[in-house]
């Protein structure tokens, strides 16, 4: 009976030192490691979020942005159009002047009609300080015109610079409230 009584025991030995294992392996983790698996799964979740959150900025930030210059390219276009388009004012007898170029110490001279162009429907008193101030205005141009050398004047681009010049100039003496001139014609350009 006492092996009887040694094979019950035994077991419940076996149970209890089982039941004792299981209790040393099912430790309850450590408080630091736990911060620690916790802080990175919120790290990762934080950079997903915010790639997540970049991307999705950075792509409606571009369609706005490729449709802002599209819309300003656009109005450029229109504005450039109308501006070759328009019709404006002009005068009724162009100026017709007579130049020598400098350096050329006489033996060349540039022979032009100029007209101005500006816009009457908003500015109709343009016309009448044009015409009180044209002595001033011939001046201008021939100072202008006077100080381009042959080889400038040749240049389209010089034509274009002396254009400039005299508009800048004209806009200068004319008063401000009562418009300005937009372009600047040569009708006739003869250089000899």
């Amino acid at each position: 009976m006492a092996e009887n009584e040694e094979k019950a025991a035994k077991p419940d030995d076996k149970a209890k030192g089982k039941g004792e294992k299981d209790k040393k392996d099912t430790k309850p983790p450590n408080p630091k490691k736990k911060a620690i698996i916790i802080g990175a799964i919120i790290l990762v979740l934080l950079i997903i979020q915010g790639g997540t959150a970049f991307f999705i900025v950075s792509m409606f930030k571009g369609e706005d942005m490729a449709q802002v210059t599209m819309e300003n390219n656009k109005k450029k276009e229109l504005e450039q159009k109308k501006m070759l388009t328009r019709i404006g004012a002009v005068l009724e007898e162009p100026i017709t002047l007579t130049v020598n170029i400098a350096g050329s110490q006489g033996s060349h001279y540039l022979k032009s009609v100029i007209q101005f162009d500006w816009d009457e429907e908003a500015h109709p008193e343009l016309r009448s300080r044009i015409a009180e101030r044209l002595a001033k205005i011939r001046n201008i141009i021939i100072d202008v015109l006077s100080t381009q050398s042959y080889e400038e004047l040749l240049l389209k681009t010089g034509r274009q610079r002396a254009k400039e010049a005299i508009k800048a100039e004209v806009n200068k003496i004319l008063p401000e409230n009562d418009g300005q001139i937009y372009s600047v014609f040569f009708q006739e350009y003869l250089i000899q």
